[in-house]
């Protein structure tokens, strides 16, 4: 039976002296941490280092390639200059596998959403980010605004549009994606996947969020409101209400 464990190459070596993992059944079998996520194939730990930083440990029963995935999407979005989590650790044994990642800082969109808070912030980074990650040929699959956390809660300004999405600023950029085993590079077909990151989020946008609002995002998102767009709008909408229709069976 095939086994590993792989760590960060730049893991602070006082994690890993916590941890303690020689192999990978250490990391598979540790019961450290608390419960936060479950679904059928897939439970979510979440521990306290020392340090005080949070750790999050995904084990998968099964689904050993959304492991890999994940473990690998995180490095090339950091790549990318796109905030992610942290790696920290990657084992698997089997049909059994568990990626350890720290923890992003700050809340999550729809949560700061349901609280009349951080949209006019989203309405400028966002579409920036996501024009960002689909022109390196990335898409992310699972769009939604409790995947993108960011570390800001209130706002310094109005929305202002601003410069096109070639200005994208990784320095400026106050948003983190999770929950990246999802995203990839298509080989073919790679406007569907642009129609469903961009439906995604408006699917999963707040009442507050106006056809006004989601307007100036595709405006901010395309640089402009050139040929096409309306063609690209409407089926951004038609992909959005078949999303909203869904029964979601483990949502998070």
């Amino acid at each position: 039976m095939s086994a590993s464990l792989r760590f960060a190459i730049d893991l602070a070596a006082s994690t890993r002296d916590y941890l303690g993992y020689r192999e990978a059944s250490d990391a598979l079998m540790d019961p450290r941490g608390r419960l936060v996520r479950f679904t059928p194939w897939r439970r979510t730990l979440m521990q306290i280092l020392p340090d005080g930083s949070r750790l999050f440990c995904k084990f998968r029963s099964g689904r050993r390639a959304d492991a890999e995935a994940e473990w690998e999407a995180l490095d090339a979005l950091d790549a990318l200059g796109l905030k992610v989590p942290q790696r920290v650790f990657f084992a698997r044994r089997g049909p059994d596998s568990v990626v350890g990642m720290a923890g992003v800082p700050g809340r999550p969109l729809d949560a700061l959403f349901a609280e009349q808070l951080g949209l006019p912030r989203a309405l400028r980074e966002m579409p920036r980010l996501l024009r960002h990650l689909h022109d390196a040929g990335w898409v992310f699959r699972d769009m939604y605004w409790n995947h993108v956390f960011t570390d800001l809660e209130a706002d310094p300004g109005p929305a202002a549009e601003g410069p096109g999405p070639s200005h994208w600023d990784a320095g400026a950029n106050h948003l983190w994606l999770i929950d990246v085993e999802r995203a990839f590079r298509p080989a073919f077909r790679g406007r569907r996947w642009i129609v469903k990151d961009l439906a995604g989020l408006l699917s999963s946008a707040p009442s507050a969020c106006s056809s006004t609002d989601a307007l100036r995002f595709l405006r901010i998102y395309l640089g402009g409101l050139g040929p096409g767009w309306r063609s690209l709008a409407r089926d951004v909408a038609n992909k959005a209400r078949r999303i909203r229709g869904h029964v979601t069976r483990y949502p998070g």
